[in-house]
């Protein structure tokens, strides 16, 4: 099964994405994660590699610029698409991300339907028609 990591601080979005997720019910798995250390871990502990990863910036502990640098640099893990997920439409982090090799940058929906739209575009774009090598 394909598989969508989240990875936000924020318990109510995070909620909030859950919800409308399972309501779409759609033929992938979400795995949410707090923090950079606990998405990290994951990834050195799982065998099966995810198809993208939703990246915030603002994280606690080790920033979303960090994760994002040593996802890149990873020969194992470089491959996977990563959408930065922020609320940040500043141009110096838009600049930074893409510098750091993300493969897309969306600023944060807000609301229901918007956040239903970003998951279905995610779900079509990344997972069904995007190739990977």
């Amino acid at each position: 099964m394909k598989r969508i990591l989240l990875v936000e601080d924020n318990p109510d979005y995070q909620l909030f994405f859950k919800l409308k997720f399972d309501e779409l019910a759609l033929d992938a798995k979400l795995l949410t994660f707090s923090d950079g250390f606990s998405f990290l871990t994951h990834l050195a502990e799982e065998a099966c590699l995810p198809s993208v990863i939703l990246l915030d910036l603002d994280l606690p502990g080790i920033s979303g610029f960090d994760i994002l640098e040593r996802l890149k640099i990873d020969p194992k893990l470089k491959k996977i698409p990563v959408v930065i997920l922020s609320s940040s439409e500043c141009k110096p982090d838009i600049e930074k991300s893409y510098q750091l090799n993300a493969n897309s940058y969306v600023v944060k929906p807000i609301g229901l339907e918007a956040t239903g739209d970003f998951i279905n575009y995610v779900h079509k774009y990344w997972l069904n028609f995007n190739q990977v090598a």
